[in-house]
């Protein structure tokens, strides 16, 4: 018995019309060749295809700074207080060496906690550079932000590199040792003293913020201004080869010298408050002097003229005196020997002045003194001259001398002037002169 099945007649056509139609394997390998770059354009155009979908604000801010490697559209992150809120869209870096960046950031709450000032800041995310994030940080009254960010409310980082670049060889080798030289240090028993200083530092923190409050100034600016000086400072230091090394060899032996005069300088230190107290009470006698100089010098203002005129005018005669200015300390200490044998003399001359003083001078004064001044007996010369007159006469008869010296040549003889009171002698009186009437 078969068992086959029993013959169908088809249709014609049945067959053809089950049998379907495939594409030519060149349309099919352009069709996922497409879709795969299609597919791969959209993964890597992922970021940007979600920034344009997504709603949000587009703002700008402008730093200060080439970011052209760093700040990456599309890539780069926007944050607020460490959250992503938004992307960087677009980066222009203009001549003048600043960034303008655009940002879009999510509508919501992101954008309404920023304010209508808000502050941006590129942060590194290595401490060597690398990639970056945005921070924006809020400010200005509450709302959105209004217009861009200015570079006066943006910062920048600081690269660690670049700190390291502005260092010279020297300074780096430098900086080698010294690590060299701490890590021995604290090898040989340095560590167990930083432990101690750790332990001790609590009580000390609370006077070092006094400290370094104080070393912020008082103004802002003020320890940058203080910084740049120490750096001058430095620079100046070492600049010259040695230089350095010469001023803390030199300090060391002004700390040595301190230290060997210490006593005295202690001394010193506790004799300074007296000094102190004399030279104020100097001062105060100094200011009511000046006081006075000033109301003398008032009234001599205009005799300055004069006097500038006066000392023109007297200079010849400085220049003459100028050699016996230059012969007084010779003659004077030539002298110095008869002031000394002089000084027992003024003391004698001294008790006979205290003795003449008294009835002596006033019987000198009045009526010796007088009487020598007036007229002697109606003589139109005073009595002072005719004893000088009397006096010479003498010294003229005493000129003879002979073997046994000198004599006083006397030769009486008689006149008419003799006899005074004679009625004759009238005409032939002294000078032919009558007497003065009296009365």
């Amino acid at each position: 018995m078969s068992l086959r099945r029993p013959w169908r007649r088809t249709r014609p056509g049945a067959a053809r019309k089950g049998k379907r139609r495939r594409l030519p394997t060149a349309v099919t390998g352009a069709i996922v060749t497409a879709v795969g770059l299609a597919a791969l354009v959209g993964a890597f155009l992922k970021l940007d295809i979600e920034a344009h979908l997504q709603s949000g604000t587009v703002i700008h801010a402008t730093f200060a700074g080439d970011y052209d490697t760093l700040i990456k559209p599309y890539w780069t992150k926007v944050e607020v207080a460490d959250v992503p809120v938004g992307v960087v869209t677009g980066l222009h870096t203009t001549s003048r060496g600043r960034a303008q960046v655009a940002m879009k950031i999510n509508s919501g709450t992101a954008l309404a906690s920023l304010g209508t000032k808000p502050q941006a800041a590129v942060q590194l995310l290595t401490l060597l550079g690398g990639n970056v994030d945005i921070e924006l940080r809020p400010g200005g009254s509450p709302g959105t932000p209004r217009g861009a960010i200015p570079m006066a409310r943006t910062t920048t980082p600081v690269y660690l590199g670049r700190v390291l670049d502005a260092f010279t060889p020297q300074a780096r080798q430098g900086v080698q040792t010294t690590v060299e030289q701490l890590n021995g240090a604290l090898a040989h028993g340095g560590s167990t003293a930083a432990e101690a200083l750790l332990a001790q530092a609590p009580a000390t923190l609370a006077p070092a913020g006094v400290a370094l409050g104080a070393v912020e100034g008082n103004q802002p600016g003020d320890l940058t201004t203080l910084v740049d000086d120490l750096a001058a400072v430095a620079h100046t230091l070492t600049e010259q080869q040695g230089q350095l090394q010469s001023i803390l060899g030199d300090t060391g032996t002004v700390a040595a010298t301190l230290g060997q005069q210490s006593a005295a300088l202690g001394q010193s230190v506790a004799a300074l408050p007296a000094t102190l107290t004399a030279a104020r009470q100097g001062l105060s006698d100094l200011s009511d002097i000046l006081v006075r100089l000033q109301d003398v010098a008032g009234p001599l203002q205009p005799s300055a003229p004069l006097l500038a005129s006066l000392l023109n005018q007297a200079q010849p005669t400085l220049q003459a005196a100028l050699p016996v200015v230059q012969a007084l300390p010779q003659l004077l200490t030539q002298a110095a020997p008869l002031l000394d044998q002089l000084a027992p003399t003024a003391v004698s001359a001294t008790a006979l002045l205290r003795d003449v003083r008294g009835p002596v001078l006033k019987r000198v004064l009045n009526p010796i003194i007088p009487t020598v001044l007036k007229p002697y007996r109606g003589s139109p010369k005073p009595m002072f001259q005719e004893i000088g007159y009397m006096l010479a006469g003498l010294d003229g008869i005493s000129e003879m001398t002979d073997a046994n010296g000198a004599m006083i040549s006397f030769q009486p003889g008689v006149s008419l002037e003799t006899l005074g009171g004679l009625p004759f002698t009238g005409p032939l009186s002294y000078h032919n002169n009558p007497p003065a009437p009296k009365g």
